[in-house]
């Protein structure tokens, strides 16, 4: 069995419960419709070789968007219809709609440089459940899959955790480095010295900013080689792009 080709597809529906509509209608601006009750949000995240998401504008509803500049600068805005915000290379970000306060629908137009990673990552998902029948699914692995087949608990979980390793590997691929967690060195300086109340030392903070970017490069490295090595996987596939531009085919890890 082949995957799914979405090259001529424009809307993708993602399942419940991160119900989200992607549309791709209009080259590099990527509308993105969030209902009320999914759980969707763009994960903390970063670029560190520009800018994969240059600017989001709200269309209708309420996002909230919390930033990270840099060691020592943060912040978090909220925006409703009309308003929009420019990201910076290196910038770490997340997004969502504001469900604190209101209960109506999202809907934002991301314009981003490159939109094949949000292609890739969409058709990966509505693809998840036919991986253990793919052509390059490995041996092994689709005996594993077919001696599953009466627990299907366990089958569906195998298929959430192959399916989070291939968004790792196609986020290694396009430069979309996500928090996957840090070193709490300042949590455990206050431990070691708890009768001393001023703050961390800044080198220490410096340290446990740059902790994020190593676990995270360690974590989506390991994926993707894993991935490739051993379960079929690449960073994108020629079944889910209609045109890689040609400016970054270069820098993507296939």
């Amino acid at each position: 069995m082949n995957r799914t080709n979405t090259t001529a597809q424009t809307i993708f529906s993602m399942p419940d419960p991160a119900l989200a509509t992607f549309n791709f209608s209009h080259r590099d601006n990527i509308q993105i419709t969030v209902p009320v009750e999914s759980t969707w949000r763009a994960r903390y995240h970063w670029h560190s070789r520009g800018l994969r998401c240059e600017q989001i504008i709200c269309t209708d509803g309420h996002v909230k968007i919390s930033y990270v500049s840099n060691v020592f600068g943060s912040g978090s805005s909220g925006m409703t219809r009309g308003g929009s915000m420019r990201f910076k290379p290196g910038q770490r970000v997340q997004w969502s709609r504001d469900d604190d306060a209101y209960k109506e629908d999202l809907v934002v137009t991301l314009v981003a440089d490159d939109e094949t990673l949000y292609r890739n990552t969409c058709s990966a998902i509505l693809d998840a459940d036919r991986f253990p029948h793919f052509a390059n699914t490995p041996p092994w692995l689709r005996l594993l899959f077919t001696l599953l087949m009466w627990w299907p608990a366990a089958r569906s979980w195998l298929i959430a955790q192959l399916l989070w390793v291939q968004l790792q590997a196609m986020h290694y691929s396009h430069d979309y480095w996500v928090y996957h967690g840090q070193l709490n060195v300042t949590l455990w300086w206050s431990w070691i010295n708890p009768w001393n109340f001023s703050r961390p030392p800044r080198w220490l903070v410096r340290f446990q900013w740059h902790s994020q970017t190593v676990i995270s490069r360690l974590t989506q490295t390991a994926c993707y080689w894993t991935g490739r090595l051993l379960l079929g996987m690449k960073g994108q596939y020629a079944e889910y792009t209609p045109q890689p531009p040609s400016s970054h085919t270069d820098e993507i890890k296939y």
